[in-house]
């Protein structure tokens, strides 16, 4: 062999070596590194604690804040997670492309938003549409739950305005939780895997605005649906004394179903012993029936369509009901609706 030859081959033998040697160590690189790297980190400031929430300031981070709760698109999951706005933020959402809300309506109890401050800030969220789907049909995950938040339980959320946004539920002969703010509202939170907490559920200085509508997606109402519609809540259940929603007003279009309310769509309460407040509240928007000629509709007030241990006061309601019964077989006794309250038990309805 010449020695151009010899250099020549040694050259090229290197050349392979190191080709080797990069391939092995990018392959090492990738075993190593967990699929779901790219997700795990939160990039902003804070870290999720009531201390030092999670600051959001784009809709990125407000997808990422989701994911985090929910344990999404790889990241770990963390449900008590507090987060603050510190802008107004366009979420973008279509039809196609629809927003998956915070806290899942799930048979794994960690899924829903549990335990946790979400402060808006004084800011709004818009371009929202949720899809609301039933779950597979069990003892716990038969309900659509649908809105910005899905299933609340024992969280504050205070100073948010949602705007410009579309929220429905899908019905299929069950229960359907609606809210543009939260499709349920619960005050309690597990602790471990099935220990629970009684843990004051707090709605504060909340709104949702003109260009916002609440309703139900395939448009079909039914009797034995139990659809629960609310302008900022679709069902609340309450079991601690001290859980209340204050300072708050909806000027959303919501549709009707087994109870709609501007404020609330139902509340339901495990024990005479507790009374969900709420205070200082005004609904301006419409509250409406939907769907075809078997369309009923019953218990629609302007703050509340059903109340069970609940007090309201110093709330008004200016908002147009519009709960007409269309179907010809249905008893209208049965059909309750009120400026305030649509139907109201062991309830206390005072300056309003």
């Amino acid at each position: 062999m010449t020695k151009q030859s010899y250099i020549k081959t040694t050259g090229i033998i290197l050349c392979l070596a190191l080709v080797c040697i990069l391939a092995l160590a990018a392959v090492s690189v990738f075993a190593t590194t967990p699929k779901d790297t790219a997700y795990a980190a939160w990039s902003g400031s804070g870290n999720g604690t009531a201390s030092n929430p999670y600051i959001i300031d784009t809709a990125a981070k407000l997808r990422k804040f989701r994911d985090i709760v929910n344990g999404s698109n790889g990241e770990t999951q963390k449900s008590n997670a507090c987060a603050k706005l510190t802008a107004d933020i366009n979420l973008g959402c279509t039809e196609s492309n629809p927003w998956e809300p915070i806290g899942k309506y799930s048979t794994n109890t960690n899924q829903t938003y549990c335990n946790a401050t979400f402060d808006g800030n004084g800011h709004t969220v818009s371009g929202i549409y949720v899809k609301g789907t039933n779950l597979p049909s069990n003892a716990q995950a038969g309900t659509a739950v649908a809105g910005f938040f899905g299933k609340c339980r024992g969280v504050t959320i205070k100073d948010l305005t949602i705007a410009n946004s579309t929220f429905t539920g899908k019905k299929n002969g069950e229960e359907g939780n609606i809210g543009a703010i939260a499709g349920e509202f619960d005050d309690y939170a597990y602790v471990g895997e099935s220990s629970l907490e009684r843990i004051e559920g707090i709605m504060q200085n909340c709104h949702v605005a003109a260009d916002v509508t609440v309703t139900v997606y395939d448009n079909t109402f039914d009797y034995d649906s139990d659809l629960f519609l609310g302008g900022l809540i679709g069902r609340v259940f309450l079991s601690n004394a001290n859980s209340r929603i204050e300072m708050c007003s909806n000027s959303a279009h919501v549709y009707c179903g087994d109870g709609a309310g501007g404020i609330v769509g139902t509340i339901d309460t495990s024990s005479d012993y507790y009374t969900f407040t709420i205070s200082n509240c005004c609904n301006f928007g419409t509250l409406e029936y939907g769907g075809d000629l078997n369309t009923c509709v019953y218990r629609v007030g302007g703050i509340v369509g059903k109340s069970k241990n609940t007090l309201i006061q110093n709330c008004f309601n200016s908002g147009y009901i519009k709960a007409t019964n269309k179907r010809a077989s249905f008893e209208l006794g049965h059909q309750t609706m009120g400026g305030i309250a649509g139907y109201f038990e062991k309830s206390n309805i005072l300056n309003c």
